[in-house]
């Protein structure tokens, strides 16, 4: 999972208030926009499905969560990684890339993080097919 939105209850406010605000380019705009077009309204942004980070379950496939350290979500992307890591049975693997901004596969290139984008490749690659893998 590139940089998951582990818990979409967060505030558009409260993005504007993390310490990594001005250097990610995810704007309180961008969150206020992505959970009136993600969250239905007959849903709660609490449910399980919109904010896993809350709700940590089992599975039997291996879980690869990226994170940039310089993004808005990366304090919540890894308390889900230690959250689903904690659930005895799964095997998650956290692959931070350190002074990224949100979602290094799909950006890194354009920010300047290609590099970066292709060893997290390979490492997601890496973690899915190492033996053991579901």
């Amino acid at each position: 999972m590139p940089s998951p939105w582990a818990d979409m209850s967060r505030t558009p406010t409260s993005v504007e208030a993390h310490r990594n605000y001005h250097t990610d380019y995810i704007t309180s705009n961008l969150v206020a926009w992505s959970l009136r077009a993600s969250v239905p309204p007959s849903l709660s942004v609490s449910d399980p499905y919109f904010s896993p980070m809350k709700h940590p379950f089992a599975t039997k496939a291996k879980l690869f969560i990226q994170v940039g350290t310089a993004e808005v979500l990366a304090d919540d992307v890894t308390e889900l990684a230690k959250a689903m890591g904690d659930v005895p049975g799964n095997d998650v693997m956290l692959w931070e890339v350190r002074n990224a901004m949100h979602d290094v596969f799909a950006a890194g290139a354009g920010l300047g993080f290609e590099k970066e984008a292709r060893e997290a490749v390979h490492a997601a690659g890496g973690c899915l097919t190492a033996p053991g893998s579901a």
